[in-house]
């Protein structure tokens, strides 16, 4: 690439422009970043009037050292060396630039170290990895495929998905473990250790009754979903195991998307047979948990399962995904309580209107009643 610059000398014929020619200098620092061409920049005066200024560039940092060479003087060039003040205060802004650009290290140690140190990081057998190899590509589709396709052939239309902790026990077991807590720590425990495992096994008791609402939401699904919905969870224990028993006690369509993981997860056995499935990624099963849903009721939970309430608020919130109710199962007070909602739009992180993604449910028929209510609509 060459720049042309018009030479600001007065010519010998009054009122004739003269061109000079500059060697271009490469404005593309390195491959792997690329910074955008210099545009063409051009002084233009008449004999004997004064010179007009060169447009001055705000060059990224990348392509500052390049804007430097560029702004310097280069041998053979007509007119420039002695050319106008702006031209000179081209070259001040571009060198300053250079220099801000310039790590702290490189200036101090030369690029040389730069270099040393990028090898010390990376031995040279390391090259940025494929994100999906090609062996893994059929399994990614199969996952993506087949559960549309299974349920699809057993007449299924929509689809209610329930999330929650997988740690919720039902209430049986959860008031066994209390009882031996106590027997064995007493219901004023004296030691730290005894205390910790009455409380733990106090707050599991308190928590079971959302494995129960949950039990009753898969069932109203299942009772007044006409046949035509199915109760989707992640096919675990917990809050999935009671959804998926409520729907298949009842006599509906009960759907596991359970994932494979070295401990905690496990499928449930209140799944439809036919209807429970194995997924080796996250990716493709948070897919098809959302895929098809009229609603997305969730109950109270970890990491996990803010993790999936927080995609889909991103996904309908960027118009990624159509808006269907999102209900959030539980007291008011431990939602506001983990989550605080109103302080994101306190703060302007998000529009006011964001609010009005979700809704409130304190039970199983509340819950229920958003869902159908929104369809109706």
């Amino acid at each position: 690439m060459a720049v042309m610059l018009l030479a600001a000398a007065p010519c010998a014929a009054g009122g004739v422009l003269r061109k000079a020619s500059v060697p271009g200098a490469s404005v593309l620092p390195a491959p792997a970043l690329a910074a955008p061409l210099l545009p063409r920049a051009s002084v233009a005066a008449v004999a004997g009037a004064a010179p007009a200024p060169l447009p001055i560039l705000s060059p990224a940092p990348a392509s500052a050292r390049a804007v430097a060479a560029l702004a310097a003087p280069s041998p053979g060039a007509v007119g420039v060396a002695e050319a106008s003040p702006a031209v000179v205060q081209g070259r001040s802004v571009a060198a300053a630039a250079a220099k801000q650009a310039a790590p702290l290290s490189d200036r101090k140690a030369g690029p040389a170290a730069a270099q040393a140190r990028s090898a010390a990081f990376f031995d040279g057998t390391r090259s940025f990895p494929d994100l999906v190899e090609n062996a893994g590509l059929e399994g990614i589709v199969r996952e993506l495929r087949e559960p549309a396709r299974l349920l699809q052939a057993m007449g299924v239309k929509g689809t209610v998905t329930v999330y929650g902790s997988a740690r919720i026990p039902e209430p049986e077991a959860a008031q066994a473990a209390f009882d031996k807590a106590v027997r064995r720590h007493g219901r004023r425990p004296t030691t730290r250790a005894g205390r910790a495992a009455v409380r733990d096994a106090r707050e599991a008791l308190r928590a079971s009754r959302w494995y129960e609402e949950a039990r009753r939401f898969g069932r109203l699904v299942a009772e007044r979903g006409g046949g035509e919905l199915a109760v989707v969870t992640g096919g675990g224990p917990g809050i999935m195991e009671a959804a998926n028993r409520g729907a298949f006690e009842a006599g509906g369509k009960s759907v596991g998307y359970n994932i494979i993981l070295e401990h905690e997860q496990s499928a449930n056995p209140w799944v439809t047979p036919g209807l429970a499935f194995e997924f080796a990624n996250f990716t493709t099963r948070k897919m098809n948990l959302r895929h098809g849903a009229v609603g997305l009721a969730y109950f109270p939970g970890g990491f996990g399962t803010m993790d999936e309430l927080f995609e889909v608020l991103t996904l309908m919130q960027t118009g990624k995904m159509p808006r269907v109710p999102i209900v959030l199962v539980g007291e008011r007070a431990y939602w506001n309580k983990v989550l605080r909602f109103g302080e994101f739009a306190r703060q302007g992180l998000i529009s006011r209107d964001d609010l009005k993604l979700f809704t409130f449910a304190e039970d199983a028929e509340q819950a229920w009643a958003a869902i159908e209510n929104a369809a109706k609509r």
